[in-house]
């Protein structure tokens, strides 16, 4: 075409330069109305796969919403696909070397996928998440290192709000593993220490029987099963550790597993029976006691202690049998003594009054 425009404007008005130009506009019509044509089916086609019909989608792990976004992003590469087509062979129809042009747009095309990689990787994974429903708006997820609820989700990042109320926007590439803890139902299940002194048989009667009591009144309707008591989990320091278990709605787990704790401290105390917590035998090394530790230790039926050397102001934690005559109970964090050996005793403190029997550090 672009020789004979050479040759000078009135060659256009020549029978052979009128017919070129006719078939080249028709050519151009004809392209620009296949073009339009294959957009139409390609729309239908989409729409057809993807978008709901009668209110259900036609894949059905997919809600409506992400399948309208879905359709929406195919059409878009759809649409762009075919007018570059239809583009390229209207340059071709109209004489232009299209060779070269797909060449250096090859060329820029892989310069702009070396320098913009990381967004294609993004991109590319934000597709697959929202087509294999991953994960929804709304749901509690941890990816990435965060934990929270998705809050928007597109083809380059995924909105997660934390616990906190912080906003994490993470780029899809990077969201390698995705954890969805939105399950039909979640578990819950703590521990519950008794003293060694309770009977264990009774204490998982009373449990058992406080849980049934609970599931008949329907109090917690956010219980799917359960609770129960599944059996002694542990002997600890504490005491004698119960393992409680149960299901419940999702989302409501965190709620329910503090209700679960407190309705089980009722129930122990209306039966008398106490929860456990750690506890200390101190001897004291003062001219006086040392008989009476020796003789503590003999009464439990033990072997009989060694004297202690007597150091004042030095204190010693021993580990005998506890909740018996002899044994002073000292609550958890009264006193620094976690493990064996002498610690530096720090004397009272501004609100406590010196003991009977000893005297204040000077």
């Amino acid at each position: 075409m672009w020789e004979w425009l050479r040759e000078g404007f009135p060659a256009l008005f020549t029978v052979d330069g009128l017919l070129r130009i006719g078939q080249t506009i028709l050519r151009i019509l004809i392209i620009v109305v296949l073009a339009r044509i294959a957009v139409g089916v390609a729309n239908r086609v989409i729409d057809h796969v993807l978008v709901a019909t009668n209110g259900r989608t036609r894949f059905n792990r997919m809600d409506e919403k992400r399948a309208r976004t879905i359709a929406s992003l195919v059409k878009s590469v759809a649409h762009y696909t075919l007018y570059f087509i239809a583009g390229v062979m209207i340059l071709d129809g109209m004489g232009i070397n299209t060779s070269s042009l797909l060449a250096a747009a090859g060329v820029a095309g892989l310069a702009i996928g070396f320098g913009a990689q990381n967004l294609v990787k993004d991109v590319v994974s934000g597709f697959f998440i929202l087509f294999e429903g991953q994960f929804q708006v709304g749901d509690y997820i941890t990816t990435a290192g965060v934990s929270g609820i998705v809050e928007a989700t597109g083809l380059r990042t995924t909105w997660v709000r934390a616990f906190d109320g912080s906003v994490h926007i993470i780029p899809n590439g990077e969201m390698r593993m995705v954890t969805n803890h939105m399950g039909p139902a979640m578990r819950v299940m703590f521990q519950v220490a008794i003293p060694y002194e309770e009977d264990v048989d009774r204490a998982i009667a009373v449990l058992q029987e406080g849980f049934e009591a609970i599931k008949a009144s329907g109090e917690l309707p956010d219980l799917v099963e359960g609770p129960t008591v599944l059996g002694v989990q542990e002997l600890s320091e504490r005491g004698v550790e119960l393992l409680i278990w149960a299901r419940v709605k999702t989302m409501t787990q965190w709620a329910m597993t503090r209700e679960l704790r407190r309705r089980v401290k009722q129930i122990l105390d209306n039966h008398g029976i106490q929860v456990a917590f750690p506890r200390r035998l101190l001897v004291f090394n003062q001219p006086g006691l040392q008989g009476a530790g020796v003789a503590s230790g003999a009464a439990f039926g033990t072997e009989q202690a060694a004297p202690m050397e007597a150091v004042p102001g030095r204190i010693r934690t021993v580990a005998p049998p506890t909740g018996r005559p002899g044994t002073l109970e000292v609550p958890p964090g009264a006193i620094s003594a976690s493990e064996e050996g002498a610690v530096e005793d720090p004397g009272p403190g501004p609100d406590m009054a010196p003991q009977p029997g000893t005297q204040p550090k000077r």
